[in-house]
């Protein structure tokens, strides 16, 4: 007997074909922020670092997502109390998933170097994208480690801003649209999947993270652990960023 969806009866989009068509107004208000954000730099003279013109994008994607659910019955005044009472069991549990992140990490690093041991410079060609995107963001958080209030920005787009809008939209909005109907891997492969394009250059790095996200909330059904566990993450990758 097929076990019981942990999402049925949850309140979720429906509609598919317009599901993905959100999916692509999402991704057309994040690029058009992160352009839109060169014409204030531009007046005042500045450059945004692609961290920081982020953040009205993500702002956007949060309260889109938030308005979608609310349409949908969700009721956001007693989640936030919700929230707020279990603030640190949320934390509790975040902070147990965070080790087996880690072991992603690690199987990842595993399979990547296994590969590249195989084929060699075929395999480092059709890593590029990534390796470029990896050491482009790289040099982008140590220059701006030097100054105090843009590593606080950047801190706020990478560990706040960019966890909330992607787990409310990614995890709760699509995954579970999808797991209320269908199993888990392939709700998990799908949102997953937008998840990392979603990420540009980094995408083939992304796609198993975003799988191990899914995990995680399809053992809590907590999107508030999801968010804190995403944010430590991301704080992390800042960290080694910054002092690697």
């Amino acid at each position: 007997m097929e076990q019981k969806s942990p999402f049925e009866g949850i309140k979720t989009y429906g509609n598919f074909g317009l599901l993905w068509l959100f999916a692509v107004v999402i991704l057309a208000v994040q690029v058009a922020s992160l352009l839109l954000m060169e014409i204030p730099a531009r007046a005042l003279g500045l450059k945004f670092d692609t961290y920081e013109a982020s953040i009205p994008g993500f702002i956007l994607t949060a309260l889109a997502a938030w308005s979608l659910l609310a349409h949908l019955g969700v009721a956001w005044r007693q989640a936030w109390r919700d929230w707020q009472a279990n603030a640190w069991a949320d934390l509790r549990k975040a902070l147990r998933y965070l080790p087996g992140y880690a072991g992603v990490l690690l199987f990842m690093g595993l399979v990547l170097a296994a590969a590249y041991y195989l084929w060699g410079d075929a395999f480092a060609g059709l890593m590029k994208p990534v390796s470029a995107s990896g050491a482009e963001q790289e040099a982008s958080v140590k220059a701006m480690a030097f100054s105090a209030p843009r590593f606080a920005l950047l801190l706020l787009a990478a560990c706040v801003a960019a966890p909330l809008a992607e787990e409310l939209f990614f995890r709760r909005i699509v995954f579970a649209s999808f797991r209320a109907r269908r199993g888990f891997w392939f709700s998990a492969f799908w949102s997953s999947l937008l998840f990392a394009l979603f990420h540009g250059g980094n995408a083939p790095v992304t796609l198993l993270p975003g799988v191990y996200f899914c995990w995680v909330y399809e053992k809590e059904r907590r999107l508030p652990a999801n968010v804190m566990l995403h944010g430590l993450v991301n704080f992390f990758a800042v960290l080694f960023r910054t002092f690697s």
